[in-house]
C-alpha cells in the first residue's frame, strides 16, 4: 500500500491519496480524479462567492502546452509498458522492473494532469473558429512527442545516409529510422490495449500493428 500527494487546482491544497499499490490503478485514478475535482470546484465557487470572479482560476496556459505535458506523460508510460514487456518476456529483470518503475510514475503523474487541467477536448467541444483552434492544439501537442522524435530520427538517416544509396535509398532508410524510433511507443500502447481486453498478448498482433503503425507514422511525419 503506498501514498501520494495531488495539489488542488484552485486551493493549493494537497490531498493524500492511499493507493493499493506505489501506483494508482485505472479505477483508483478515476475515482480520485472525481473526489478531488469536486472538493475543488466547491473551493472555487465558494471563494468566488465571497471575493467575486478570479481570472487566476481560469489561467491553465494553452491548448497546445496541456496536451504538450500530456503527450509526454503518456508517451513515458508507453515506454515504461514496452520495457516492462520486453524485460519479461526476456528474463531481464532489470528492465522489467525499470519498465514498471516508469509506469508507476506516469500513472502517478497522469492524477496529477487529471486534477490540475481541464479534461481533453472532443469533437463535440467544437462549436466555433477558437475551439477549433484549441481541438487542434490539443490534436497536435499530445501526438508532439512521438512525431518529434520519428522525425529527428528521419532527419538524421537521412543526413548520414551514404551518398551510394541514391535518393530512393536515402529516403527508405529515412523512413526506416523513424519508424524504428516510433516504435516502442507503438509498442507500449498495443500492448496496454490487449493486456486492458485480454489480460495477455499476442506477440503476432502486437508486432503486426506495431510495424505497420510505426512505418505509416514515419511516412506521414516525413
Amino acid at each position: 500500500m503506498g501514498n501520494v500527494q495531488i495539489p488542488g487546482r484552485y486551493s493549493g491544497r494537497s490531498y493524500n491519496i492511499k493507493l493499493a499499490g506505489d501506483a494508482p490503478t485505472p479505477d483508483e485514478q478515476a475515482r480520485a480524479t472525481q473526489i478531488i475535482n469536486q472538493r475543488e470546484e466547491e473551493f472555487r465557487q465558494q471563494f468566488e462567492a465571497d471575493n467575486g470572479p478570479v481570472d487566476a482560476f481560469e489561467d491553465d496556459g494553452t491548448a497546445l502546452g496541456r496536451s504538450w505535458d500530456r503527450g509526454k506523460t503518456n508517451a513515458y508510460e508507453q515506454l515504461g509498458t514496452a520495457a516492462r514487456y520486453a524485460g519479461d518476456e526476456s528474463g531481464w529483470d532489470w528492465l522489467e522492473n525499470k519498465g514498471r518503475s516508469m509506469e508507476d510514475a506516469a500513472s502517478i503523474e497522469q492524477l496529477r494532469e487529471n486534477t490540475n487541467l481541464p479534461a481533453p477536448m472532443t469533437s463535440s467541444d467544437v462549436k466555433g473558429f477558437n475551439s477549433l483552434l484549441s481541438y487542434t492544439g490539443e490534436a497536435l501537442g499530445g501526438s508532439a512527442p512521438q512525431m518529434m522524435a520519428a522525425m529527428g530520427a528521419s532527419a538524421a538517416a537521412a543526413v548520414m545516409a551514404p551518398a551510394s544509396l541514391g535518393v530512393a535509398g536515402a529516403g527508405a532508410l529515412s523512413v526506416g529510422a523513424g519508424a524504428l524510433a516510433n516504435s516502442p511507443f507503438f509498442a507500449g500502447a498495443n500492448i496496454q490495449r490487449q493486456e486492458a481486453a485480454n489480460g495477455t498478448v499476442d506477440p503476432v498482433k502486437l508486432a503486426i500493428a506495431t510495424v505497420g503503425q510505426s512505418v505509416v507514422s514515419s511516412v506521414a511525419s516525413g
